[in-house]
Protein backbone atom coordinates (compact mmCIF):
# COMPACT_ATOMS: atom_id res chain seq x y z
CA UNK A 1 0.00 0.00 0.00
CA UNK A 2 2.72 2.69 0.60
CA UNK A 3 3.86 1.59 -3.16
CA UNK A 4 1.01 2.79 -4.12
CA UNK A 5 0.79 6.10 -2.10
CA UNK A 6 4.43 6.76 -3.14
CA UNK A 7 4.07 6.35 -6.97
CA UNK A 8 0.54 8.44 -6.76
CA UNK A 9 2.79 11.54 -4.83
CA UNK A 10 5.45 11.63 -7.28
CA UNK A 11 3.17 11.61 -10.32
CA UNK A 12 1.21 14.62 -9.16
CA UNK A 13 4.48 16.39 -7.85
CA UNK A 14 5.62 15.31 -11.82
CA UNK A 15 2.33 16.90 -13.20
CA UNK A 16 2.06 19.85 -10.96
CA UNK A 17 6.39 20.32 -11.93
CA UNK A 18 5.46 20.06 -15.90
CA UNK A 19 2.14 22.54 -15.55
CA UNK A 20 4.28 24.94 -13.90
CA UNK A 21 6.91 24.86 -16.39
CA UNK A 22 4.35 24.99 -19.64
CA UNK A 23 2.76 27.99 -18.10
CA UNK A 24 5.86 29.47 -17.53
CA UNK A 25 7.13 29.27 -20.74
CA UNK A 26 3.76 29.94 -22.40
CA UNK A 27 3.34 33.49 -20.05
CA UNK A 28 6.63 34.77 -21.53
CA UNK A 29 5.42 34.73 -25.74
CA UNK A 30 3.97 37.77 -27.01
CA UNK A 31 2.07 38.15 -30.41
CA UNK A 32 3.92 41.01 -31.41
CA UNK A 33 3.41 43.54 -35.33
CA UNK A 34 4.42 42.99 -38.27
CA UNK A 35 7.05 44.67 -39.73
CA UNK A 36 4.83 45.96 -42.44
CA UNK A 37 2.49 47.01 -40.00
CA UNK A 38 4.76 48.80 -38.00
CA UNK A 39 6.06 50.37 -41.76
CA UNK A 40 2.72 51.33 -42.51
CA UNK A 41 1.42 53.02 -39.24
CA UNK A 42 1.69 56.67 -38.35
CA UNK A 43 1.65 56.91 -34.90
CA UNK A 44 3.36 59.23 -31.76
CA UNK A 45 4.77 58.31 -28.81
CA UNK A 46 3.07 60.53 -25.76
CA UNK A 47 3.67 60.03 -22.28
CA UNK A 48 4.66 56.18 -22.82
CA UNK A 49 0.77 55.47 -24.68
CA UNK A 50 0.62 55.60 -28.40
CA UNK A 51 -1.22 57.76 -30.20
CA UNK A 52 -2.82 58.13 -33.14
CA UNK A 53 -4.78 61.05 -35.46
CA UNK A 54 -5.14 64.87 -34.74
CA UNK A 55 -4.32 66.47 -31.20
CA UNK A 56 -7.57 68.91 -32.00
CA UNK A 57 -9.79 66.10 -31.91
CA UNK A 58 -13.12 66.74 -29.90
CA UNK A 59 -13.44 62.53 -29.58
CA UNK A 60 -11.66 59.67 -28.99
CA UNK A 61 -11.05 56.24 -27.95
CA UNK A 62 -9.41 54.63 -25.61
CA UNK A 63 -8.09 51.31 -25.86
CA UNK A 64 -6.79 49.22 -23.81
CA UNK A 65 -4.71 45.74 -24.60
CA UNK A 66 -5.55 42.77 -23.62
CA UNK A 67 -4.26 38.73 -23.88
CA UNK A 68 -0.72 38.64 -24.85
CA UNK A 69 -0.55 41.08 -27.72
CA UNK A 70 1.88 44.10 -27.39
CA UNK A 71 0.12 47.36 -27.88
CA UNK A 72 1.76 48.15 -31.02
CA UNK A 73 0.66 45.26 -32.78
CA UNK A 74 -2.76 46.62 -32.60
CA UNK A 75 -2.04 49.48 -34.69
Amino acid sequence: MKKWIKLTLYSLLGILIIGSITFLTWSQFTYKPTKEALSLVDDKKDEGNIVFGEKDAKVGVVFYQGAKVEAEAYS
